[in-house]
């Protein structure tokens, strides 16, 4: 594999007995800078066709190509002391879930873990009116775009007052007698709720993360954390 064959490079570089080497069925995909000891040799055979890295249109144009490639990525080599990663997909796919997921690894989770919440928290607390539930609600837990209006104590609810509920007051606004639909949403809601409303450290006592708490919080929720 690769990692062999950067050994193997740098293992054989010195050695100026070899004159031919046949490497032909190893499964090497990518050439880096180690390679280019290679010029000097007689004969190499490779399957090039699956190497892709120099990029498989640079690597066509044959051995000159690579080299002249390669030792452009030696001069212009330096450290990267700094690398990005960018999620990208539609709203509400799941990026920033998997971003706080990633953090919540860390040695930086507690705090994470309370800028999360504190965000969050504050979004409902400005911005969350009795539309932004529903749609929350529905979309998101019912999976039923009438649940919502079928709860008549929904009513005028906004997101500062269900910050304020207790698990019984869910279960009085949402959960509807023998209905497996409001159960679920009563479940889940109180599980937000209590994500939210518990101290900043209550995730870490027992090491377990809260991956299924965000996995029911909206991503509006947590745009810009």
């Amino acid at each position: 594999g690769d990692g062999g064959a950067t050994a193997m490079w740098a293992a054989l570089e010195h050695n100026t007995s070899f004159r031919s080497l046949v490497l032909v069925g190893c499964p090497i995909h990518s050439l880096g800078i180690e390679f280019l000891w290679t010029c000097r040799l007689d004969t190499l055979d490779l399957d090039f066709e699956k190497v892709i890295w120099p990029p498989p249109s640079l690597v066509s144009a044959g051995y000159d190509a690579i080299y002249r490639f390669l030792e452009e990525v030696r001069e212009r080599n330096s450290p990267l002391v700094r690398s990005r990663v960018m999620f990208v997909g539609e709203g509400g796919s799941g990026k920033t879930t998997l971003k706080a997921a990633l953090l919540l690894r860390g040695v930086a989770a507690p705090e994470m873990l309370h800028t999360l919440r504190r965000s969050i928290v504050e979004t409902i607390q400005l911005r969350w009116t009795e539309a932004d539930l529903r749609e929350w609600v529905n979309s998101d837990l019912a999976h039923d775009e009438s649940f919502f209006s079928s709860c008549p104590r929904t009513r005028g609810l906004s997101g500062k007052q269900w910050l304020r509920m207790s698990p019984n007051d869910i279960a009085r606004v949402f959960g509807h007698p023998n209905t497996f639909v409001a159960d679920e949403v009563v479940s889940q809601m109180t599980k937000v709720l209590e994500f939210l409303t518990s101290d900043a450290t209550d995730g870490f006592a027992q090491d377990v993360m809260p991956y299924n708490a965000l996995l029911n919080i909206p991503h509006v929720w947590t745009e810009g954390v």
